[in-house]
C-alpha cells in the first residue's frame, strides 16, 4: 500500500515539545514594555546600547534555497531561529497525526477500488470524497472535483492564480501555432484582431526548457513541458483559453478544437508548468522579502519600537521556513523531488535567477504589479468581467493600509517626526545597503532591489502595508490552497507520469497521472502544508486577528492602535464571511466570482496571518 516516506521521516525528526514552547509568545519576541518611537524613549542612553548589541548579535549567514535572502547567525539569531523551529514543530507534530489517521482510511477507499486509480473518476472520488477531513476539515473547493474540464473553469484559475499572466503583446501572437481560421472558430476573431483590442492574454514559461538550470527530478520519472498558452476575452469578458504549445519534442499546439482528451491533457500538461512557476514564486516573493526587512530591523530597531513589534507579529515562525525546506522539502531527492518534476536545483536556480525583479519592493506593490500586467487600469479596474484575485487581494490591501494609516498617525504627526526617528532612517539605510559580512559577500547576495530610499509617512505606510501583503499573498499559494484547490488531483499533477506526446490521439489520460501509490504521497504532503486549527484556537492566529490579543495590545499605550485594530477585526471578519459564504449558484458559478469553482484561498477568518510554513 501507498509509501509515504515523507511522514516516517518527520516523525523520525520529530522532537518532544513541552508546555513551555505551546506558550510561546505568538509576536515572537520577547518584549513586554510598552513601545515608543525613538526620540520619545525617556532613556536613550539605554535604548542605544540594547540597538547596538542587537546589531552585534543578529548577524547575516549565507541564504538558504537560492540565493535570495541572507539568513540569521549570531546569538540572536540563532536563538530567533531555534524558537521558530519550535514554534513550526508543534504544528507540524499536530497536522501529520491528522495525516496518519486521514490515510489510514484512505488506505480502506483504494483497496476497495481494487487498489487502483483506473478512471479520471476515481481520482475524484476515491481520492477525496469523504477524505482528508482531519487533515483539511473545508474539504474540496465547491467545484474543483467536478468542472475542471471546462474552459472557463482553465480561464478562471489563472483570475485566482494570475502570477504569470499578463496582457498579450506583438511578440506574443506567436507563443502558440494557430491559424486564423481556428482562431475564429475559437473565439471569432484572429489572433491579430483579439491582439488590436487588447482582447488578448498570455502565459508563457518556455524559460522552463532551458534543463541546465531548470533540472528536472531523478526522483521517479517525471515530466513536463515548459509551455505558453494563449487566452481571450470572449463577449462576456470572461477569459477562455485559445491553445496551448507544449515548446518541447514535436512542439505541438492543442486548441479547444481537438478531441477531448487531448485538450485535458494539454490543459494538464500547462498546469504542471504553471503550478512550478506560482510555487517556488512564492518563495522568492513572499519569503525571502518578508525576512530581509525583518532581519533589517532586528539590527537597526530597538524592541520597543512600536514598528518592531508589528514586524515580529507578522514574522511569528517565520525563520523556521528554509530551514524546513532544506531539511525536508528541498534536499535532494525529498519531498520535492519525489512529487514534482523539475527538481530541487532547478528552484534553487530560479530563486537566485528571479530574486533581482520578483523581490524587488516597489514594483511588486500589487496594485503596480498587475497594472504593469495589463490586469488592472490606474484606477484598479480590470478587463475581466470579474477577477476574484483582485477583488479578495485588493480589500485585504485596503484594510491592511487604513490601520496602518492610523497606527503611524499615532506615532508620527509629520514628516519631520519621521526623518527625526533615527532607527526608522537606519532600517531603511539597512535594507538598501544588504546583508554584509564575510559568509554573505562569497555568496554574492544582494538586497531587496527597489526599496524606497527615504522614509515619510506615507512611504512608511506603503512599507508596512506592502509587508503584511506578502504575508498574506503566501497563503493562496501555500497554505489551504493546494491541497483543496491549486493542485488537485486529476487536474493538477506535480508532473506527469509519461513523457510529453509527440502525437495527438491520446486514448487514455489515466497513463500520465500519478498513480494510487504516488497520488496519495502527492496529497498528503500538500495537506502537511495546512493549518486548519488556526481558526479555532483562543485566540485565533488568523489573519483577521493579526492585530488582536491582549497581549499584543498591551504594548500599546495608545487608543488610537486599539481602535484601529476592532476597526481591522471587523472588516477582516466582514470579508471572510463573504468567503465562508460562496456557493456554487444555479448558473453553474460561484458566487459574486463568475468561475465555475469557490476560491476561497484568502479567507481572512481562515489563513494565518504570518509564514505558517
Amino acid at each position: 500500500m501507498p509509501r509515504l516516506a515523507f511522514i516516517s521521516f518527520l516523525l523520525a525528526c520529530s522532537t518532544s515539545i513541552n508546555a513551555a514552547v505551546l506558550n510561546t509568545r505568538q509576536s515572537d519576541s520577547n518584549a513586554t514594555t510598552t513601545v515608543t518611537i525613538s526620540q520619545r524613549d525617556v532613556d536613550p542612553a539605554a535604548r542605544k546600547k540594547e540597538v547596538a548589541y542587537r546589531h552585534d548579535n543578529f548577524l547575516y549567514n549565507v541564504s538558504q534555497i537560492g540565493n535570495a535572502a541572507a539568513f540569521p547567525m549570531g546569538k540572536i539569531g540563532e536563538e530567533r531561529v531555534a524558537l521558530a523551529w519550535d514554534q513550526w514543530q508543534v504544528d507540524r507534530n499536530i497536522i501529520t497525526a491528522d495525516i496518519q489517521k486521514d490515510i489510514a482510511q484512505i488506505k480502506q477507499a483504494i483497496i476497495a477500488n481494487n487498489g487502483t486509480l483506473k478512471t479520471l473518476d476515481d481520482y475524484a472520488t476515491v481520492l477525496y470524497k469523504d477524505q482528508w477531513l482531519n487533515a483539511s476539515p473545508l474539504k474540496p473547493a465547491l467545484g474543483s472535483l467536478t468542472n475542471y474540464t471546462l474552459d472557463s473553469f482553465f480561464g478562471g484559475e489563472r483570475l485566482v492564480r494570475p502570477y504569470s499572466l499578463y496582457k498579450a503583446t506583438d511578440k506574443d501572437a506567436k507563443l502558440i501555432d494557430i491559424s486564423d481560421e481556428e482562431a475564429k472558430k475559437i473565439a471569432g476573431s484572429t489572433v491579430a484582431e483579439l491582439l488590436s483590442a487588447n482582447r488578448l492574454f498570455a502565459v508563457d514559461h518556455t524559460y522552463q526548457a532551458d534543463q541546465s538550470t531548470y533540472v528536472p527530478s531523478q526522483f521517479n520519472d517525471k515530466y513536463g513541458p515548459p509551455a505558453s498558452a494563449l487566452f481571450y476575452l470572449d463577449d462576456k469578458n470572461d477569459l477562455l483559453p485559445l491553445g496551448i504549445r507544449t515548446n518541447v519534442g514535436a512542439n505541438l499546439t492543442y486548441t479547444p478544437l481537438d478531441e477531448g482528451n487531448d485538450w485535458l491533457l494539454a490543459k494538464i500538461m500547462f498546469n504542471v508548468a504553471d503550478q512550478f512557476h506560482n510555487q517556488i514564486y512564492h518563495l522568492t516573493a513572499t519569503h525571502n522579502v518578508g525576512e530581509a526587512l525583518h532581519e533589517a530591523a532586528m539590527r537597526t530597531l530597538s524592541d520597543k519600537h512600536p514598528v518592531m513589534a508589528v514586524l515580529d507579529r507578522l514574522n511569528y515562525q517565520a525563520y523556521s521556513s528554509r530551514p524546513v525546506g532544506e531539511a525536508l522539502c528541498f534536499n535532494p531527492m525529498g519531498h520535492w523531488d519525489e512529487n514534482f518534476h523539475i527538481s530541487q536545483i532547478g528552484c534553487r536556480n530560479f530563486v537566485t535567477k528571479h530574486w533581482p525583479t520578483f523581490g524587488a519592493f516597489e514594483p511588486n506593490y500589487l496594485q503596480t504589479d498587475l497594472q504593469s500586467r495589463g490586469l488592472v487600469d490606474e484606477s484598479g479596474k480590470s478587463p475581466f468581467k470579474q477577477f476574484p484575485f483582485w477583488d479578495d487581494s485588493s480589500e485585504i490591501v485596503r484594510i491592511q493600509r487604513e490601520f496602518f494609516t492610523s497606527f503611524i498617525d499615532t506615532y508620527y504627526k509629520s514628516d519631520h517626526d519621521v526623518a527625526a526617528d533615527h532607527e526608522v532612517c537606519a532600517w531603511f539605510k539597512e535594507v538598501r545597503r544588504g546583508p554584509t559580512g564575510p559568509e554573505v559577500e562569497g555568496q554574492g547576495l544582494t538586497p531587496v532591489a527597489s526599496f524606497p530610499e527615504k522614509a515619510t509617512k506615507k512611504v512608511l505606510i506603503d512599507v508596512l502595508t506592502h509587508n503584511a501583503w506578502l504575508q498574506v499573498a503566501h497563503h493562496s499559494l501555500n497554505a489551504g490552497d493546494p491541497v483543496r484547490s491549486s493542485l488537485t488531483l486529476p487536474f493538477h499533477p506535480g508532473g506527469l507520469y509519461k513523457p510529453v506526446p509527440e502525437a495527438k490521439g491520446v486514448e487514455s489520460i489515466v497513463p500520465f497521472l500519478p498513480n494510487a501509490t504516488a497520488s496519495i504521497t502527492y496529497i498528503g504532503f500538500l495537506a502537511s502544508f495546512n493549518r486548519p486549527r488556526y481558526r479555532t484556537m483562543d485566540p485565533p492566529r488568523t489573519l483577521a486577528h493579526a492585530y488582536s490579543g491582549t497581549e499584543f495590545l498591551a504594548r500599546f499605550a495608545e487608543k488610537e492602535v486599539h481602535n484601529a485594530a476592532d476597526k481591522y477585526l471587523e472588516a477582516m471578519s466582514n470579508l471572510g464571511a463573504k468567503n465562508d459564504a460562496r456557493k456554487i449558484e444555479e448558473n453553474g458559478m460561484c458566487t459574486e466570482q463568475g468561475i465555475p469553482f469557490c476560491w476561497t484561498a484568502l479567507n481572512p477568518s481562515y489563513i494565518p496571518w504570518f509564514f505558517s510554513v
